[in-house]
């Protein structure tokens, strides 16, 4: 009898020092970063730890619960995580992002391609439930980005020349089989970061000319893919002109050039930019036709606002100059 209860005595204190020890462990997720190629640890990858809230329709909400680096060994620690749903993302520089998101630096990240948490079978880590007191560990390869490199020129009369002012790349990732457009307002030269490999359409859009466009341009881990685009202002139409001012004589710098196709309504081409420190304004890659051209400005000392406004037609090949003095 006294060997029974002394048995159970042994047994409660146990439990009681399981729970003890249990309530002593906090939930928390860890994991080292690894080179896929090199299988060396990788220090000072940002880990992002997100938060999921996911609704019955899949849609969801998620939120920052942490930012840390890894550390020499490639090893990271989110300690006192609570329990819930989470995902990772994980940067650093000269690696594709790993996870949903993308950066346009470490603090500009949106959603790329479609989410793990919206797939049955996505090859990164999907959301993961994480219970009160458990401890979750991965193990995460990194691959090299795949590096988009655009450089703009522009062909005028007297020479090549890079163009100086800014333009729009538009980017349309398709991963996993969807397609996700990126926006960016660049000037002469655009690199990406963070990239993954795989196809990318891309358009390239230049104040006063017509938008460029790149199909399935295939984007390859540790390569990078350089397009060099030249808009071409000595060819087919182009309109070019000069602005002063009647006075001095000197240039209007960032007079306002507003160009219009008035004909064949839903296909107008339409232009709207700015003089450049010589007064100049270029635009080109436009079909013939009927246009509405605008040129505002404003006087330097009195600030008085000036404005022409004018109907032109243009013909095939046709190079229009336009001079005008306020």
């Amino acid at each position: 009898m006294r060997g029974i209860k002394f048995l159970i005595l042994v047994v409660i204190i146990l439990s009681l020092f399981q729970f003890n020890l249990y309530s002593l462990i906090t939930s928390r997720v860890e994991g080292t970063v690894i080179d896929k190629d090199t299988g060396q640890p990788i220090k000072g990858a940002y880990v992002y730890l997100f938060e999921l809230d996911i609704f019955d329709n899949n849609s969801a909400e998620y939120e920052s619960f942490d930012m840390l680096e890894t550390d020499k060994k490639g090893y990271f620690k989110f300690n006192n995580v609570k329990k819930g749903t989470y995902f990772l993302s994980i940067f650093k520089q000269g690696y594709a992002a790993f996870g949903p998101l993308y950066a346009h630096g470490y603090d500009a990240l949106e959603l790329i391609g479609e989410p793990t948490w919206q797939q049955k079978n996505g090859s990164e880590i999907e959301r993961f439930y994480l219970k009160e007191g458990q401890i979750k560990h991965f193990k995460i390869n990194l691959e090299k980005e795949a590096v988009l490199k655009i450089k703009v020129l522009r062909k005028l009369p007297n020479g090549i020349e890079p163009y100086s002012e800014k333009y729009d790349v538009r980017l349309s990732l398709k991963h996993r089989g969807f397609i996700n457009e990126i926006k960016a307002e660049t000037g002469s030269e655009f690199q990406t970061i963070f990239f993954k490999k795989g196809l990318v359409d891309i358009k390239i859009k230049l104040e006063g000319y017509k938008t460029k466009t790149y199909k399935d341009v295939l984007l390859e881990s540790g390569k990078t893919k350089a397009i060099e685009y030249v808009a071409d202002f000595t060819t087919g139409q182009v309109l070019h002109g000069i602005v002063r001012y009647a006075d001095t004589k000197e240039p209007i710098y960032l007079a306002s050039i507003g160009f219009v196709k008035i004909d064949e309504p839903g296909k107008n081409f339409h232009a709207s930019l700015y003089a450049n420190k010589n007064g100049e304004f270029w635009i080109g890659g436009f079909e013939p036709g009927n246009f509405y051209l605008r040129i505002s400005a404003t006087g330097v000392n009195t600030r008085k606002k000036f404005r022409f406004v004018t109907y032109i037609k243009i013909k095939p090949n046709e190079k229009k100059e336009i001079y005008k003095e306020f």
